[in-house]
């Protein structure tokens, strides 16, 4: 299925991205040293696409940036007081972990 070169299937994108921990699992052993690795995934990821691997990173940066500002408004207004109405909100749970650890 090719697509344009803007228009990513992101809920497809971010569920390739949860099934390599490779690209957003800090807590790995050698996620440090393992930029090659990474750039080869990236790539693979918008052959699917049919993008540059540079573009399918660049847009799973931007969602979550968007997913890390949905958890801030969640630690600063409570669980029971925010409900992230965000669409990917849930999709990107995965990440909760690793983004609190970073902080």
């Amino acid at each position: 299925m090719a697509f344009s070169r803007h228009n990513i299937e992101k809920r497809r994108l971010i569920e390739l991205v949860r099934l390599n921990p490779i690209l957003w699992d800090c807590r790995l052993p050698h996620y440090k040293r393992s930029d090659k690795r990474k750039a080869i995934k990236w790539n693979e990821l918008g052959r699917l696409f049919n993008v540059s691997g540079e573009r399918v990173q660049r847009t799973f940066t931007s969602l979550r940036e968007i997913f890390r500002r949905e958890l801030n408004h969640e630690k600063m207004l409570g669980t029971t007081r925010f409900k992230s109405k965000w669409e990917y909100y849930d999709a990107m749970a995965f990440l909760k972990e690793v983004i609190r650890e970073r902080k």
